[in-house]
């Protein structure tokens, strides 16, 4: 359930001995510091998290992007998305005879402009190029609105050799637009995927896609791929072809125009670079994992440390009570008057302790390096669900 911190808030200064919050040093961080302390001894069914896996790569099919709170270490599953989708997932697992195991010891978490990704060798669709951003071949980037500076980037870019930079000037119409590029047919595309580096945190841009500037779909993203805010680095934004606006009669199979627009207004000039428009097929396997992360802000995207008393902890009621006593540990040790001993009988020390080895009793882990398949008699070895 999603707790609002103004409830936490109350329960904990109680905690406390009733202390206003303003005399509690870093309120906020001491929430996640009691989270990462939970998860430190136990695994959190509320952590469990479940994302697509995808490769948004064209020169990298089997580099594949992962949420910024996933680990190896917290892998639980892959899996296909429902059943419907078991066909086709078991032919893609049967023709890459992978197993967890292998997997896991395959795989390399890389670290590319920020942004993590999974290198394996299990190769995923290779997306659809509408525009691979790396020159001025496929037509010409030209401004919108009060942009300025056009260019190709062959510094700083996700893939392939280039992005096309923008300097985006103070108000409120700024982006880029290719008007004449050599027609894409996307109609087996679900998504258009595009990489934007933005300088700033922004709250929305807005994507087009079009077979002339009259026939067009059109959309507004304000999270990333994985439903998190469009902050400074390189963002990963997706346009859902399914519920995105037309205008005219736009054919999917004759894509010739892009533009992206920023649409907030802007209080000085700003470069961003737009990489790889890419169109993407269904996707049909989840990742499934333990996130480092357990607060949501007031939009319902994920953080890892709130700000306000209007962001939400997502836990279970046992697992609020177990959040509770573990805040009162930490601040008994944290927060008490300056030579006032440690009580740590009340919450924290042995009972504490119990507390925790009941916990993980009644939900023991789920992550895949910690678990015994003993369903396949193999223990310590860990297969993909459908593979025996």
């Amino acid at each position: 359930m999603q707790i609002p911190l103004s409830q936490v808030r109350n329960s904990l200064l109680s905690k406390v001995g009733g202390r206003a919050q303003a005399n509690i040093p870093n309120f906020y961080a001491l929430l996640q510091e009691t989270v990462w302390t939970m998860m430190q001894r136990v695994d959190l069914p509320s952590a469990i998290r479940v994302e697509p896996f995808i490769a948004p790569l064209y020169t990298n099919s089997n580099w594949l992007v992962l949420p910024d709170d996933f680990s190896l270490d917290g892998l639980v599953a892959i899996r296909p998305q429902d059943y419907s989708e078991q066909t086709e997932y078991n032919s893609f697992i049967g023709t890459n005879q992978y197993n967890i195991e292998q997997f896991l010891y395959t795989s390399t978490i890389s670290i590319k402009n920020g942004v993590q990704f999974l290198q394996t060798q299990l190769t995923l669709p290779t997306p659809i190029v509408v525009n691979s951003c790396d020159d001025q071949d496929n037509g010409t980037w030209s401004a919108v609105g009060q942009t300025d500076n056009v260019r190709i980037d062959t510094q700083t870019f996700m893939e392939g050799y280039g992005s096309v930079a923008f300097d985006a000037q103070a108000g409120s119409s700024n982006g880029v637009q290719n008007l004449s590029m050599t027609a894409v047919d996307v109609s087996d595309a679900d998504n258009i995927l595009i990489w934007l580096d933005s300088p700033i945190a922004v709250d929305s841009v807005r994507l087009t896609i079009g077979s002339s500037t009259a026939d067009y779909y059109y959309q507004d993203i304000s999270t990333t791929y994985f439903y998190q805010d469009i902050s400074a680095g390189f963002n990963l934004l997706s346009m859902d072809l399914s519920s995105a606006s037309s205008a005219g009669s736009p054919d999917l199979a004759n894509i010739i125009y892009v533009k992206l627009e920023i649409l907030d207004t802007l209080t000085s000039e700003y470069t961003f670079r737009l990489d790889s428009v890419l169109g993407m097929g269904d996707e049909f396997i989840n990742l499934e994992y333990y996130s480092t992360s357990l607060f949501l802000d007031n939009a319902g995207h994920r953080i890892n440390i709130p700000t306000a008393d209007t962001d939400y902890l997502v836990m279970t009621p046992r697992e609020y009570i177990l959040f509770l006593r573990q805040f009162s540990e930490i601040a008994n040790v944290d927060v008490r008057p300056a030579g006032a001993a440690a009580a740590l009988g009340t919450y924290g020390g042995t009972r504490l302790d119990a507390l925790y080895d009941q916990f993980a009793a009644e939900f023991p882990s789920r992550r895949l390096l910690k678990a015994d398949n003993y369903a396949s008699g193999r223990s310590g070895t860990y297969f993909f669900p459908g593979m025996y």
